[in-house]
């Protein structure tokens, strides 16, 4: 196994940033300078768009990486209201492929918003079709505590929604397995 893993992360807005990059220092144990995240352009349009259309190049570079066991790809966008699989499909077809499954790229689309994570996991009901707008200074406050709860599900007798389910699952292939 390599001795460090570094992550490329390709993500929708500072929100994202923000919680991927402490989920995966605090959670996953690599290190901030491993990390490199690049965020849609402020500004030029949809930033779903931008991470979609970054995809492609996103599965390019992994396997064409092959070779450099403890590198990994996480690729976040919202579900905003289309859901995870029509954004997944939106990413296969951006991609031309059937399949966009590679080992080493994590996708995770927080539905509706990252926001909808950020208050399930600090204890809050959430419905994926309804938004949850937080101020910068909400979503800060609420940051550790959602990344803290990130490896489990908020209590035994409730169920993740579930967005989240699958992108714990997705985080659960190497090189993201927690150290």
């Amino acid at each position: 196994m390599a001795d460090r893993t570094r992550v490329r992360v390709f993500c929708e807005d500072r929100r994202h940033e923000q919680f991927v990059r402490r989920m995966l220092c605090e959670h996953y144990r690599i290190a901030r300078r491993d990390i490199d995240t690049q965020v849609a352009p402020r500004g030029r349009g949809s930033a779903a768009n931008w991470v979609t259309q970054q995809y492609p190049g996103v599965l390019r570079l992994a396997r064409s990486k092959r070779s450099q066991e403890g590198l990994g790809f996480l690729v976040i966008i919202d579900g905003d209201n289309v859901g995870v699989d029509k954004r997944r499909e939106q990413l296969r077809a951006a991609a031309g492929q059937s399949s966009s499954d590679e080992p080493r790229v994590a996708v995770l689309v927080p539905t509706r918003n990252i926001e909808t994570w950020v208050r399930w996991l600090t204890g809050y009901d959430v419905n994926e079709l309804q938004d949850y707008p937080l101020s910068d200074e909400e979503f800060a406050n609420r940051l550790p505590g959602a990344v803290e709860a990130w490896g489990m599900p908020r209590d035994r007798e409730s169920l993740d929604v579930p967005s989240l389910s699958r992108a714990r699952q997705a985080m659960s292939v190497s090189p993201f397995t927690r150290k």
